[in-house]
Parts: C-alpha cells; sequence; structure tokens
C-alpha cells in the first residue's frame, strides 16, 4: 500500500516536471522569437536609417554640383 502511495506521488511529480520542462521550453521558444524579431527590426532600422544618410549625402553633394555648375550671374553692363 506504502509502496502505491509512493508509485503515485512519483508518478504526479514526474507529470509536473513533464509539463514544467514543456512550460519552459515554450517560454523559451517564444523569448527565441521575440530576440529574432527585434534583431530583425533593429537591422531594418539601421537600414533605413543608413538610407537616409546616403539620401542626405548625395542632396548635398547635388546641392553643391549644382552651386559649381550654375552660370554665373553677369555684373548688369553700365549704360551711358
Amino acid at each position: 500500500m506504502a509502496l502505491r502511495a509512493v508509485n503515485a506521488v512519483n508518478n504526479v511529480m514526474n507529470r509536473l516536471v513533464t509539463s514544467n520542462v514543456s512550460q519552459s521550453s515554450k517560454l523559451l521558444s517564444s523569448a527565441t522569437l521575440d530576440q529574432n524579431r527585434l534583431t530583425a527590426v533593429s537591422a531594418a532600422t539601421t537600414y533605413q536609417l543608413d538610407a537616409i544618410q546616403h539620401s542626405n549625402q548625395d542632396s548635398k553633394v547635388l546641392s553643391t554640383a549644382k552651386k559649381v555648375t550654375a552660370p554665373k550671374k553677369r555684373a548688369p553692363a553700365l549704360r551711358v
């Protein structure tokens, strides 16, 4: 009788441990997915920031090029 009680308690404990391990595994998997999502968002944000910086640099280069290649204004001719 005592052996049956010990076995019953053992079975319950094994189920609890298995259940806890399963839940822990699911939580870890979920956390890993969240980490992967954060990494992807971070990479996308970095890419966008790089694109903005390059766009700003391109705009500055274009602006400078326009200033350099713009025709010079001539002073108005003096009328006598």
